[in-house]
């Protein structure tokens, strides 16, 4: 599941590869002009996914995924680059 935190949508554009065909663009959103914000894996328990930075300077981040059938899904996200996410306040 892929929601924005701001307003618990969707992305205006599509955040996961879901044709698998390892690019994030129009054909990874539905004729109906809906973007996924989630993926079916199958009849399977999935893990918490792993994160890395997706090859061949495609950006993105590849979410792998354990799956209890014993296989590892791989995942494009659009991912983001480094941002902040958290902070702590120091009062003097």
């Amino acid at each position: 599941m892929v929601l924005n935190f701001a307003t618990g949508a969707a992305f205006p554009l599509p955040e996961l590869d879901v044709t698998g065909d390892g690019k994030l663009d129009e054909h990874d959103a539905p004729d109906s002009g809906h973007v996924p914000v989630g993926m079916l894996l199958g009849p399977v328990y999935a893990s918490t996914p792993t994160l890395l930075p997706s090859a061949g300077g495609i950006g993105g981040t590849n979410k792998l995924i354990s799956v209890s059938s014993g296989s590892v899904d791989s995942v494009l996200d659009r991912g983001r680059g480094k941002q902040r996410i958290s902070w702590w306040e120091v009062r003097h």
